[in-house]
């Protein structure tokens, strides 16, 4: 069985612990007022104030390690006081006594303790020679408090038992949280790192086999300088041009690859901005649209991203000096005039069609369907609801 503290150090609701002590506080002080009442004999008022002194000591066993062992001292004291008291209003220090059984044992224990109340109290009448008014109104009163003391103890065990649920739930909460934040860091790790290897690749591809070849260019000019000097000069020449050509490559390359934030204007006004961007890059890039509302934002960003993959895959594989963007309110097409592409779909595009399917939409190739059988990208737009 759960025991149940009323202490704040056993994460059992402050509140609660402050409750109880504010009741049991107030049955000590009502069976006070009758056990040193004036008139009482002597011998019965301090044995009365002990027991009220043996009350508190249980109390604060019982507070500081609720358990079985404590919770029936306690009831056994309160008995006592019951006894000594010989009143209707040392009925609160057994209220108290019920509350207790219920919370640091079982609610059966506690029924049998109110049984016995009742039984004593009923007794106590009949011995007394009381009315028998008076000994059902004295035991109605008694089974009144015993069930409110019952009551009372199952509504806190009930709030204990709804606030473990919400620590629980509020734990869960924090490590689902906690994991999700992890998984959003690999994520992002992972993205940074799928991106820094496209940049590598590209780099690789295009500008060191460029730079490579320049270097042998002005190796073999300066062996040759002396010796043939024309041809010599002649492979200056190339290397100034290839030279260009890197520089072109690379701010084709950055241009492609440089994320892109949607402009003010909207999905026609950033991507007729990218395709300006790429001037003096060796790559012209246009961007033709045909008049129709503004798609949603999902939307949007699919066609932004689909556009800068196609730019990429243009610019590190094509071998295209031409990019036609074209984008309707249904479809958007990139084409270029390079050499076409017969290997399988990138990781990017992979994604991006993945992507599409589910936004609805839906992303085809075609190796050399674009202009002097370049590549050709459909991305056909989710419908508009």
């Amino acid at each position: 069985m759960t025991e149940y503290s009323p202490g704040v150090d056993r994460d059992t609701p402050a509140m609660d612990h402050r409750l109880l002590t504010f009741f049991f506080g107030a049955a000590v002080l009502l069976y006070l007022s009758v056990v040193l009442a004036y008139g009482r004999p002597a011998v019965l008022q301090a044995l009365g104030g002990g027991i009220a002194v043996l009350l508190v000591v249980a109390w604060i066993a019982w507070s500081r390690r609720p358990s079985t062992v404590t919770a029936a001292g306690f009831a056994v004291v309160a008995f006592a006081a019951f006894l000594i008291a010989d009143s209707p209003v040392s009925i609160a220090t057994q209220w108290m006594a019920l509350i207790v059984l219920t919370l640091g044992t079982t609610r059966g224990v506690a029924l049998i303790y109110g049984a016995v109340t009742l039984a004593v109290t009923a007794a106590t009448h009949v011995a007394a020679g009381s009315g028998l008014g008076r000994i059902l109104g004295e035991s109605l009163a008694t089974v009144l408090i015993v069930l409110a003391g019952l009551s009372f103890a199952s509504l806190l065990l009930r709030a204990r038992t709804l606030d473990e649920s919400r620590r629980r739930a509020l734990t869960e909460l924090a490590e689902a949280n906690s994991r999700l934040q992890a998984s959003l860091r690999d994520s992002r790790d992972l993205a940074l790192a799928q991106e820094r290897e496209r940049v590598a690749a590209a780099l690789h591809d295009g500008l060191g086999h460029q730079l490579t070849t320049i270097g042998l260019s002005l190796d073999f000019s300066r062996r040759m300088i002396d010796r043939d000097p024309a041809r010599a000069a002649e492979e200056i020449t190339r290397a100034r041009e290839a030279t260009s050509t890197a520089l072109d490559t690379m701010r084709a390359t950055v241009r492609a690859m440089r994320p892109t934030e949607l402009a003010e204007g909207g999905i026609h006004e950033t991507l007729a901005s990218l395709a300006d961007s790429f001037r003096g890059t060796g790559l012209t890039v246009t961007f033709r649209s045909a008049a129709g509302p503004e798609p949603d934002e999902a939307t949007t960003l699919l066609i932004l991203r689909t556009v800068q993959e196609a730019l990429t895959n243009a610019v590190r594989h094509s071998g295209a000096d031409r990019v036609g963007i074209d984008l309707s309110p249904t479809s958007l097409t990139v084409a270029d005039n390079g050499r076409g592409n017969d290997a399988a779909p990138s990781f990017g595009l992979t994604s991006l069609s993945d992507r599409a399917h589910a936004a609805g939409g839906n992303l085809s190739l075609d190796p050399h369907g674009g202009p002097d059988g370049g590549f050709l990208l459909t991305l056909t737009l989710p419908e508009r609801t």
